[in-house]
């Protein structure tokens, strides 16, 4: 599967979430076009639309900017919001099974996972894969 293809599903993807909860979504790509398994291709879109789904539910975001981007021999999906933000160690894991599975999933890519979240001021979820 191309990066092309991929980018076509996320555009998809975006439209019909900004449709659903009026929230704006910025995609940015590199337009570089390396190959891509479809299992990476698969994962990496099943963890764009459940953020897409944590910052319709908890954020109370105005605006998403996300990133599919690649680079040398990786590829890195980024999400940022501008919603109210968390601590991640203050939150009950009982509440945190999206974010726990979305590590558990780029794990199982060989990836790696990470989230940064001020209150006030939003959060990034960011996944970089080998390609």
């Amino acid at each position: 599967m191309y990066f092309s293809v991929c980018v076509y599903k996320y555009s998809a993807s975006v439209l019909c979430f900004e449709k659903r909860v009026s929230i704006p979504v910025k995609l940015e790509t590199n337009g570089s076009e390396p190959a891509i398994h479809p299992d990476t291709a698969t994962g990496l879109f099943r963890l764009f639309q459940e953020s897409l789904t944590n910052i319709a539910r908890h954020a109370d975001a105005k605006k998403i900017v996300s990133s599919l981007k690649f680079d040398s021999n990786q590829l890195t999906l980024t999400i940022t919001d501008d919603g109210k933000g968390f601590i991640y160690k203050n939150i009950d894991s009982k509440k945190t099974l999206g974010l726990l599975g979305m590590e558990e999933r780029t794990k199982e890519m060989g990836g790696r996972y990470e989230i940064n979240s001020s209150p006030g001021i939003g959060t990034t979820v960011s996944v970089t894969v080998p390609v």
